[in-house]
C-alpha cells in the first residue's frame, strides 16, 4: 500500500514537472523574443540616410520628391535587453512558485507587450541627410516615452510629431511657409 502511494506521488511529480517545463517556455520565451529597442534619435535633422537604415532597417517605400527623397518607415519599437531579461526572470520565478499556473496570466500579458508600432515619413535632402520627420504613429516614443501595450495608451500618446523643415517646393511662387521646429498634434486634433 505504501509503495503504491509512493509510486503515485512520484508519477504525479513527474507529470507536474513535465507540465511546468512545457508551460514555462511560453511567457519566458515571449519576453526574450520581444522586439529590440531602436534608437529613435537617428530620426533628427542632419542625420545621414545610411545611419537611419543601419538603425531602423530599410524603408518600406522610397519615392523621389522635389529636392530629395521621401522614405516611409514602419517597425515595432521594442524593449532594451535588461528589460526583456528582467521580465523573463520574473516569469520563470513565478512559474516555479505557482507550479506553472502563472502562465495563464503571463502568456496573454506577454502577447500584449510585444512592442509598439511606429510609422514615420522621413524627407531626405539631395545630400541624403534628414530634412524633416513626421511620425504618424508612435511619436511619443521619440521623446523617450515608454513602449506601451495598446490597451494602456491614451489620446495624449496617440499623437503625431513633426521634426524639422519641409523640403523646398519645386515652384517657389506656389510654396507656402516652411514648417520648422517640433510640432505636436493629438489624435483629437487630427480627427482620429
Amino acid at each position: 500500500m505504501e509503495a503504491c502511494r509512493l509510486l503515485r506521488s512520484a508519477a504525479l511529480f513527474v507529470v507536474a514537472a513535465a507540465y511546468v517545463s512545457t508551460c514555462t517556455g511560453c511567457a519566458v520565451v515571449k519576453a526574450t523574443q520581444a522586439p529590440d529597442r531602436k534608437d529613435l534619435s537617428v530620426l533628427a535633422p542632419g542625420v545621414p540616410k545610411s545611419q537611419v537604415i543601419r538603425e531602423l532597417g530599410p524603408p518600406i517605400q522610397t519615392k523621389p520628391v522635389p529636392g530629395g527623397t521621401r522614405d516611409l518607415y514602419a517597425f515595432k519599437q521594442g524593449y532594451s535587453m535588461p528589460t526583456k531579461m528582467g521580465r523573463a526572470a520574473v516569469h520563470a520565478g513565478a512559474d516555479a512558485f505557482s507550479f506553472g499556473l502563472w502562465e495563464f496570466a503571463a502568456t496573454p500579458m506577454e502577447e500584449a507587450f510585444q512592442g509598439e508600432d511606429v510609422r514615420a515619413e522621413v524627407l531626405f535632402n539631395t545630400d541624403d541627410r534628414i530634412q524633416r520627420v513626421e511620425y504618424f504613429e508612435g511619436g511619443h516614443l521619440h521623446e523617450g516615452g515608454p513602449t506601451l501595450a495598446r490597451f494602456m495608451r491614451r489620446d495624449s500618446t496617440e499623437r503625431q510629431l513633426v521634426i524639422g523643415e519641409a523640403l523646398p517646393a519645386e515652384d517657389s511662387s506656389s510654396s507656402t511657409a516652411a514648417e520648422s521646429g517640433v510640432q505636436h498634434a493629438s489624435a483629437a486634433d487630427t480627427g482620429k
